[in-house]
């Protein structure tokens, strides 16, 4: 893009032509940089689920009967 040859007015128009792309991006890329936060914390707390039931029956197992 050879931007010598454009007047000062095209040159507004191609900068606020930009920056309003520029804005597009940002805010499709939070949204992205959301969604995937979100899928990370449910696959932790995911992880975090099954390590507890896993400790929770492994200790209910190993647990010594000392009823009379």
């Amino acid at each position: 893009m050879d931007i010598n040859n454009y007047s000062d007015e095209d040159l507004k128009k191609l900068m606020e032509k930009y920056k309003e792309k520029q804005e597009r991006y940002n805010q499709m890329y939070n949204e992205c940089t959301i969604r995937n936060e979100r899928i990370i914390l449910n696959i932790h707390l995911e992880q975090v689920r099954r390590w507890r039931q896993t400790n929770i029956n492994a200790f209910r197992e190993s647990k010594m009967d000392i009823s009379d």
